[in-house]
């Protein structure tokens, strides 16, 4: 069927689906777009840890800015 080349719009709430199905994804975190892309794309590369969340298997880590990086219960990250 794709061959027909149909547009059609899904609304979901299960990213599993949205991966299996769509060729572009649209991610709405608060009414607004996080992140658009391919499912390839939103997996392997999340701009922001809603999207994250929902295509992988993140891990959060706590840091507190410093004029030196990132302070993290693992030590200094610099940047």
């Amino acid at each position: 069927m794709k061959s027909a080349k149909p547009t059609t719009l899904m609304v979901t709430h299960d990213p599993n689906e949205a991966i299996e199905m769509a060729d572009r994804v649209a991610v709405l975190d608060g009414g607004t777009i996080a992140q658009e892309g391919t499912p390839k794309e939103l997996y392997e590369s999340p701009r922001g840890a809603t999207v994250a969340a929902l295509f992988g298997d993140a891990q959060r880590l706590p840091v507190r800015v410093t004029e030196d990086g990132f302070e993290t219960d693992f030590g200094l990250i610099q940047v």
